[in-house]
């Protein structure tokens, strides 16, 4: 195994780009070396156990551990395209509204999962886009368990971890671990950020560059300013688009519409454009849904939409 370090936003990692078997082209995530010793055990642990029990074709797959000397390397398939974001700067066509339903049937999978996983960190630089074009959910590094008996001691506040741009603002003003618990709905919140970061090409507050001042924004409630340039309407910030993202943003949890939800209307919205078809796009479909590469958790092909 070779590696050479690539560059990286992840606030406890280093991610290196490797070739295995002198030819498969990897990515290989290593914790940072000033996390705490027995911290960085259990945050090792914690994503290893969340991320190689997940199987679906738009989760970023594990593909195993390499160790060398004091470090454990987490070994997933290297995505040419990089991040979301950077993707669609690069590519003026690309079609956010189709990466974006792609995202939201992961989180469907996700969180139908027995038990569910929550992800905890989704952004656009945590979405990977592969040669095809088509996203990924990456980056297991703030994810949880529910399991029975669940205990938030390894919740991670804002502030440490994550962005208040992408963050809700339960977990923005949490004092405790059990308040700072990542939820479905705080997932649910941070992809309607993520959807605002593919449509406008740029990250949620972008207009605000200090940390703390996007955090107060946020903790009281206050909503990114709506687009209404042509450039982004015409990628796909419809007013049905934009009460989507409303919903997601609610500073009630109970009020934000499930992920299996925003699954469903994007498919429909992107249905209703003149270069999709459906949500799989045209000639990409059998590319996006490999035969015996389905939802494979039962619970998760009932919840198709209708």
């Amino acid at each position: 195994m070779t590696k050479r370090k690539v560059k990286t936003d992840g606030g406890f990692a280093d991610c290196w780009k490797g070739v295995f078997l002198g030819r498969h082209e990897v990515a290989m995530k290593v914790l940072r070396s000033n996390i705490p010793p027995d911290a960085a055990i259990r945050r090792l642990e914690r994503e290893i156990k969340a991320w190689k029990r997940l199987k679906h074709v738009h989760i970023l797959p594990l593909i195993g551990t390499y160790v060398k000397g004091p470090d454990t390397y987490m070994i997933s398939p290297w995505k040419y395209n990089g991040g979301a974001l950077e993707y669609v700067k690069q590519n003026p066509n690309a079609n956010s509204l189709y990466l974006l339903a792609q995202v939201a049937r992961g989180l469907v999978y996700l969180h139908n999962l027995k038990p569910p996983i929550i992800h905890g960190d989704i952004k656009g630089a945590n979405i990977l886009i592969s040669k095809d074009g088509d996203a990924c959910i990456g980056d297991f590094g703030l994810s949880e368990i529910v399991e029975e008996g669940y205990a938030s001691r390894y919740s991670t506040p804002w502030y440490i971890a994550g962005h208040p741009r992408w963050q809700a603002p339960e977990i923005i003003k949490a004092k405790t671990n059990e308040e700072a618990r990542r939820t479905k709905a705080t997932d649910m919140f941070a992809f309607g950020r993520l959807m605002l970061e593919l449509l406008t090409r740029n990250i949620p507050f972008f207009y605000i560059s200090r940390k703390e001042a996007v955090a107060v924004k946020v903790a009281s409630g206050d909503l990114p300013e709506k687009p209404i340039d042509k450039d982004t309407i015409s990628r796909g910030l419809t007013d049905d688009i934009w009460s989507l993202m409303e919903n997601s943003w609610n500073v009630k949890p109970s009020e934000r519409k499930d992920a299996k939800h925003f699954s469903c209307r994007l498919r429909d919205l992107v249905a209703s454009r003149s270069k999709y078809r459906d949500s799989e796009g045209p000639s990409k479909r059998a590319r996006s849904r490999p035969e015996g590469d389905e939802d494979e958790d039962e619970s998760v092909r009932q919840l198709a939409c209708p």
